[in-house]
């Protein structure tokens, strides 16, 4: 079924912390920090006041230090992935004009969905209120003043406690991508699960070898003993793929689709950018791994900014013997798959605004009809010209309605937003995917393709079957 591994790949690329989805796996412990509330600016008390400064001027430790506990501290810490620590009045006074630049823009955190309620209904927590962005802003033009002292203790560096770890051999990457990729280089690599009964995924982390040039991972679960359309075995296809490869003395092989062309996939568990950080699937779900199947790990190498560098990724994963309910992964980009056929779209160079919409059914998608799911997480993903990406879902003959929207895309800050509230969508549901791009730099037709420099219009939905059901193979 198409829902459970399409022909299609994603070239994602992000860094940053956790999202939304992340918060439940390492919850932390509040700082000790007493002092004013830091909703609302200007209530800091005299304690640190500076000369030329007033006593509503916010203060770090008083007004600036919750907020960042609260939103950034969990990534911005020594041993955290941002590249400077939060909890250090020194390194944030020091930035603080970028933070509250950064903030004001919504920059950081890095949360781009749009939260006002208006398309789809996503977790805030992570987001910064209108009143903490103020905050942040007095502190900054008050001259960043640092308050009364008092001892922090910091949340724990998210990590996925207790997980089952697959790593890729030792890989040095090239450019290996033609004139759709010309500076990345897609590989699959085969990894045994090792296990000894059958699992569920609940979770997943990944932690890459080589962080600057690996810009997306996915985890495919296959069937090494499934004959294929191509009258072989899945490990057949796979073992010739790697043969045929232009450099079978490395490990793995080429694989722009998926885990490879031929190759039948069952399900993609992991879907993952640099800054996604850890992921718990919501509402108790999880996707099946027999034991008897295997994994291919697919990593997109983007090299058009740094040089190859050997790397060892290893995709960690939340397993569990049962589950409340199972899920899996839709993933579709309609520009990407008209490579496919004799006239592949383009966008027209020289615009500041060139869209592309297209829609698909639950049906369509490979739905068995009467089979209610829900849609729990979305991912948006575009490349270096989109700015503006909207998805909407109708039910039936009914109308469309917006269920996520990015006003300003950032193609280095991508994540899965989870629904608070699930959508439901079954085989006689659509959905439609807009993408927006701005081409004004361009001088000629903008191709579509799996490289960085090439564009995508691309959506993944995380869907929960009925509790009960069990999804063929």
């Amino acid at each position: 079924m198409k829902y459970l591994g399409l022909g299609l790949i994603v070239a994602l690329a992000a860094s940053g912390c956790s999202s939304d989805d992340n918060k439940d796996a390492a919850p932390g412990t509040p700082m000790s920090m007493g002092g004013a509330s830091s909703e609302v600016p200007g209530t800091a008390g005299t304690p640190g006041v500076a000369p030329g400064q007033t006593a509503a001027t916010p203060t770090f430790f008083q007004d600036v230090a919750p907020i960042f506990e609260s939103k950034c501290v969990r990534c911005h810490q020594e041993g955290g992935i941002a590249p400077f620590a939060l909890n250090d009045y020194e390194a944030a006074k020091i930035r603080s004009s970028q933070i509250a630049s950064y903030t004001a823009d919504h920059i950081m955190p890095p949360y781009l969905i749009d939260t006002d309620g208006s398309c789809g209904d996503f977790d805030k927590s992570n987001y910064l209120t209108d009143d903490q962005i103020k905050t942040i802003g007095a502190w900054a033009n008050g001259g960043a003043p640092e308050g009364a002292a008092v001892s922090l203790e910091l949340p724990p560096v998210p990590q996925l406690e207790g997980g089952t770890d697959f790593a890729i051999p030792n890989f040095t990457p090239q450019i290996y991508g033609g004139e759709l990729a010309q500076f990345d280089e897609y590989r699959c690599f085969p990894v045994a699960t090792g296990l000894d009964s059958d699992m569920f995924v609940t979770g997943y982390d990944v932690a890459p070898g080589a962080p600057k040039i690996v810009h997306h991972v996915l985890a495919l679960v296959v069937d090494p003993n499934k004959v294929t359309m191509t009258g072989q075995t899945n490990q057949e296809v796979m073992d010739a793929l790697h043969a045929n490869d232009k450099t079978p003395d490395r490990d793995g092989w080429s694989c722009f689709g998926m885990a490879g062309d031929g190759v039948e996939v069952e399900s993609a568990p992991v879907v993952w950018a640099p800054g996604q950080g850890v992921v718990n699937y919501p509402g108790g779900l999880g996707v099946s791994l027999p034991k008897d199947r295997m994994l291919v790990i697919q990593i997109h190498y983007n090299l058009a900014d740094n040089p190859p560098a050997p790397d060892q990724t290893k995709v960690r994963f939340k397993l569990a013997q049962s589950v409340d309910r199972q899920g899996t992964f839709l993933l579709d980009d309609d520009l990407l798959s008209t490579l496919y056929s004799q006239n592949p779209k383009t966008l027209d160079p020289g615009q500041t605004s060139v869209k592309y919409t297209w829609e698909r059914t639950g049906e369509e998608e490979g739905l068995p009809p009467g089979l209610p799911t829900e849609i729990l997480g979305l991912f948006p993903h575009m490349h270096g010209r989109g700015h503006k990406y909207t998805f909407e879902v109708a039910q039936g003959a009914g109308a469309y309605s917006c269920q996520g929207q990015v006003n300003d895309w950032n193609f280095n800050w991508q994540h899965i937003y989870n629904y608070t509230k699930p959508i439901p969508f079954d085989s006689n549901s659509k959905f439609r995917v807009t993408c927006d791009y701005d081409t004004s730099a361009e001088t000629q037709p903008l191709a579509p393709g799996w490289g960085t420099r090439n564009e995508m219009c691309f959506v993944m939905l995380m869907l929960a079957f009925p509790p009960g059901f069990t999804p063929p193979s």
